[in-house]
């Protein structure tokens, strides 16, 4: 299959330190991908790097055989790329529904963000559909007119998904989805990300360290430890690496 993203030999420096080192791998059309490793692996630094928000010191990314060099990040949202954040990113006082129709009316570049934060911009019956269509695939159908403050975290982790999704990314850049979510609200975060993957053929990097979710959600995993990929392949054929469970995921022999 011709892979959807490539990221080729990607390394990035601060100063004396390495965050990234050489770092190459393929996501493929509607694929799911682990990224997984320990705290200061490099993970969340190649995703900022793939979405544009850091600059790489050295290496390429490459969506749908484009070399996405040089452009910002709206432009490579543009192009199809998406992202999540470990760190929440909402607004308390905006409903769940606004939070896609301003994510949309940013994306198609229609009058900016104040200006939808103004009330200015308008939406389209277009963009209207397409949020009410991702706000009943991530369950939150029933809750659009609802203030996002008044939500649980849960339902607020569903609400960035959606914001994410509404503007039919053709990659996902899922940073910590479950990052604070209990068991059962694990469970159903990662029930969206696979009806989404499946619906919609969105192809998702996820970086977890919830390796339950990585086992059910992932076709493929890669093992980063400190800025570099140590081991490449199924969730078993990793976690079956000696070294991967003794120095990066704390199992002993």
């Amino acid at each position: 299959m011709t892979p959807r993203l490539v990221v080729h030999e990607l390394s990035k420096h601060f100063g004396g330190i390495v965050a990234a080192d050489g770092v190459s791998f393929e996501l493929l059309d509607a694929e799911c991908l682990g990224l997984i490793g320990p705290n200061g692996a490099g993970k969340t630094t190649v995703c900022s790097i793939i979405a544009g928000e850091q600059m790489a010191s050295a290496g390429t990314v490459r969506l749908d055989g484009h070399d996405l060099a040089g452009l910002p990040v709206y432009q490579r949202a543009r192009r199809g790329l998406s992202r999540t954040y470990q760190r929440l990113e909402i607004f308390p006082e905006m409903t769940v529904r606004d939070h896609l129709l301003v994510a949309q009316g940013v994306h198609d570049g229609a009058t900016g963000l104040l200006g939808d934060l103004m009330g200015s911009g308008g939406s389209s019956q277009l963009q209207k559909n397409a949020a009410e269509e991702t706000l009943e695939l991530v369950g939150l159908g029933d809750y659009a007119d609802v203030v996002v403050g008044t939500l649980s975290l849960g339902s607020c982790r569903l609400v960035e998904l959606a914001r994410s999704l509404v503007v039919n990314p053709r990659v996902l850049l899922a940073d910590e989805p479950s990052s604070g979510l209990d068991s059962l609200e694990s469970v159903a975060m990662g029930d969206v990300l696979q009806r989404a993957q499946r619906e919609r053929g969105l192809s998702i990097i996820l970086v977890e360290h919830d390796l339950e979710m990585v086992a059910r959600l992932s076709d493929r995993v890669v093992v980063m430890q400190s800025g570099l990929v140590v081991a490449t392949g199924s969730f078993d054929e990793v976690m079956a690496d000696q070294d991967v469970r003794d120095a990066y995921l704390g199992v002993g022999k």
